[in-house]
């Protein structure tokens, strides 16, 4: 998805002989936390189907002799548990650590004669019984090849302990460790096996932001699915494959490839079996986050429904936290605040019963977006530190890098320039050490927008033209179009004129081919500013009215209001004192009245520079007005002006600090206040985004009627 979000797929296949597993040593393994049910005696072909609890344990007795194999099964559907087999001397050989959807087929190769001891645990928190069946399918003599597989299995187990692990985890190991079961496996033809090793690795590559290394491990995968008889595994590894190039930004070759997956799956004829299920509902997710990558966020919106729908209906809780999370974020960008706030906190709710840390980590720093955008920043700051401490406790870099990006918006936003610098630069050196081109890029836009505003041009020009390099090397022209776009605000403060028009006339180019009316607009008000520093007054008033047409064309009322304070600005400048009062009373009303309804994030950072900015050309306005025309009263609206200014900037002022001035006011009336108020600014915000990005006419009447009937509610309320 176009966001710094990184999610892994969910894996859809299901082997015969393996399927998905995960490693994460709970305390539910305590013999002091678990309630030990009465001890039962396995024979080969024996079946148990029991229910246990959150915390119980169940104990199953095996006689083996030494050398002997055991294969047996466990029908789980989406129970976490944990599976230890003890020697007869009590020492534990083997823990298998249950904590995906799917079922597990396990192998054991015994080292001595006696009655072995096998131990399921359930590790799950919420406070109901959960299913399960457990079948004894084989014991025999072990030959070579069962022993070989079996020590590839355990490889495989170690490998996913250090991936999944709390603390820390060594994924350096862990690659090693898929590579090493996979190739085991491979030697002994045992190709489904071997595919999920590899489909493992793909994983753990695709987490560190090594999407390289991710594709080619998903490439063998696929070609050693093709090798089975199971249909749905190969399908499995062209959805994670697309999912790469979603995140690559080829959405059309990822969609084809989604295609390629729609088609085979309507060509197998098996019956509507779990797996089936969940490969539809992630071929649903995928298509619902290509949408989204389109900027089609209904559309989005749907798939996103449809693939939470089947996923609930296999009980698939990671399936389910997954879309309710992608439909967050479609909520988000087109202003349902209200339901982006239910989806993530249900997709929070069903990763932390399933433990699964990322799952947690990765809605926390997104929640945190949307906390920004609503303008809780704090909260926000809470929860991108929440997320990035996850992320590094889990040694995921990925993750670390892109909780600390949402911290440096945060800060900068806060005009906490240091701080946003920072946390940018800290995302910037992770995404450099895994080799995320892309990402590296991105950061070093930040840096240098961060420390351009601080006025270190040097700095800044550094920090872009990296920006720029890395851009061009992945095809990335829309970052480098921002980046030229804020060199050339450099060059002229540096005048260096030629070389800043030279610049601006390129960009304005770019964003006309693309379609980008507000950064075709910043590029007017930029070019406006230089003809202004040229002395070309006519000239510059033009390309400020193309901006504020442009403005007026998207509804962004910030930009509006910044166009008509830049022309005031420069027809005082000229002696146009009357033409220059009616541009700044325009501008002055735009700031009082979006202010007092939208909290956009837009607005955040520039409204008290913009509040003082746009009174003090008012009141000097007057006032130069008053020494003309003392009679006319001009200098009785320049104090009421004054004072209209202290007063909104004191309001502002204890808005920011939390401030009680509204005691004694229903609680309610004031919830459902600040609520209205959060959704006008996201609603307004999407308004701006479908009319620059040239949605459809439908689509843009219908978000002005919701904004209209907000307005309504407000001023109800």
């Amino acid at each position: 998805m176009t966001r710094q979000l990184n999610l892994f797929p969910v894996a859809v296949a299901r082997v015969v002989t393996l399927c998905r597993l995960a490693s994460l040593l709970l305390l539910a393994l305590l013999p002091s936390a678990v309630a030990q049910a009465q001890t039962a005696v396995l024979h080969r072909g024996s079946s148990v189907t029991r229910e246990i609890n959150p915390g119980e344990t169940h104990l199953f007795d095996v006689e083996l002799g030494a050398g002997q194999s055991v294969t047996a099964s466990v029908f789980a559907g989406d129970l976490n548990f944990v599976l230890r087999l003890s020697e007869p001397d009590g020492d534990i050989r083997q823990e298998v650590v249950h904590r995906r959807y799917g079922d597990l087929s396990w192998q054991f190769v015994a080292a001595e004669s006696g009655r072995h001891r096998l131990a399921i645990t359930s590790s799950e928190s919420a406070e109901r019984a959960r299913p399960y069946q457990l079948n004894l399918e084989q014991v025999r003599p072990a030959t070579r090849h069962e022993k070989e597989a079996a020590e590839a299995e355990a490889e495989f187990h170690r490998a996913e302990a250090l991936r999944f692990g709390t603390q820390s985890a060594d994924l350096a190991r862990a690659s090693e460790k898929y590579r090493a079961a996979a190739v085991a496996w491979q030697r002994q033809s045992r190709w489904g096996e071997a595919c999920v090793a590899w489909q493992r690795l793909g994983e753990l590559h695709f987490v560190q932001g090594a999407y390289g290394e991710a594709l080619r491990a998903y490439e063998e995968a696929l070609r050693l699915g093709q090798l089975t008889a199971d249909p749905f595994l190969a399908l499995a590894q062209l959805n994670d494959i697309g999912y790469v190039h979603l995140y690559l930004g080829n959405i059309d070759k990822a969609s084809g490839l989604f295609g390629q997956v729609r088609a085979q799956l309507s060509k197998i004829s098996v019956g509507q079996t779990s797996t089936r299920l969940r490969t539809e509902a992630q071929l649903e997710n995928n298509f619902g986050e290509a949408e989204y990558a389109r900027g089609n966020l209904k559309s989005s919106l749907g798939f996103f429904a449809r693939a939470r729908a089947v996923w609930e209906e296999v009980g698939d809780r990671r399936g389910v936290a997954l879309a309710r999370l992608n439909a967050a974020y479609s909520y988000v960008d087109s202003g349902g605040v209200n339901e982006a706030w239910v989806e993530f906190e249900e997709s929070l709710r069903l990763w932390r019963e399933e433990g699964d840390w990322r799952g947690e980590a990765l809605t926390m720093t997104t929640r945190g977006n949307l906390q920004a955008l609503v303008g809780d920043r704090y909260a926000a700051l809470d929860s991108h530190r929440t997320a990035r401490d996850i992320f590094r406790r889990m040694g995921d870099r990925q993750g670390e890098a892109v909780a600390s990006n949402g911290l440096g918006d945060v800060y900068e936003d806060l005009n906490l320039r240091r701080e946003a610098a920072d946390n940018y630069g800290h995302a910037l050196r992770l995404n450099r050490d895994i080799g995320n081109k892309d990402f590296e890029a991105v950061g070093n836009y930040y840096l240098g927008r961060v420390h351009r505003e601080a006025g270190d041009f040097p700095l800044a020009l550094s920090h872009y033209e990296a920006c720029l390099a890395l851009s061009r090397r992945s095809g990335k022209s829309r970052i480098a179009a921002h980046a030229l776009l804020d060199i050339a605000a450099v060059y002229t403060a540096q005048r260096k004129y030629d070389e800043a028009l030279r610049l601006y006339k390129r960009s304005q180019h770019f964003y006309t081919q693309i379609g980008d009316l507000r950064r075709r607009a910043l590029s007017h008000h930029g070019l406006g500013e230089l003809r202004r520093a040229r002395g070309e007054f006519e000239e510059a008033a033009g390309e400020y009215r193309q901006g504020l047409e442009l403005f007026q064309r998207i509804r962004d009322t910030q930009g509006e209001a910044e166009s008509r304070y830049r022309l005031a600005s420069l027809l005082r400048e000229q002696g146009r004192l009357p033409e220059a009062l009616r541009e700044s009373e325009k501008s002055i009303a735009l700031v009082e009245d979006q202010r007092a309804r939208v909290l956009g994030q837009n607005w955040r950072t520039t409204y008290f520079a913009s509040v003082h900015r746009h009174f003090e050309l008012y009141v000097d306005l007057l006032m130069s007005l008053h020494a003309q025309s003392p009679e006319r009263g001009y200098a009785a609206l320049a104090l009421e002006a004054s004072e209209r200014a202290k007063a909104r900037t004191l309001l502002e002022l204890l808005a920011e600090t939390r401030s009680e001035i509204r005691r004694g006011v229903d609680p309610a009336l004031l919830a459902r206040e600040r609520q209205l108020r959060q959704r006008m600014s996201a609603k307004a915000d999407y308004q701006i985004k479908a009319l620059n990005s040239a949605r459809p006419e439908a689509e843009v009447a219908e978000i002005e009627l919701e904004l209209r009937q907000l307005n309504a509610e407000y001023d109800c309320v």
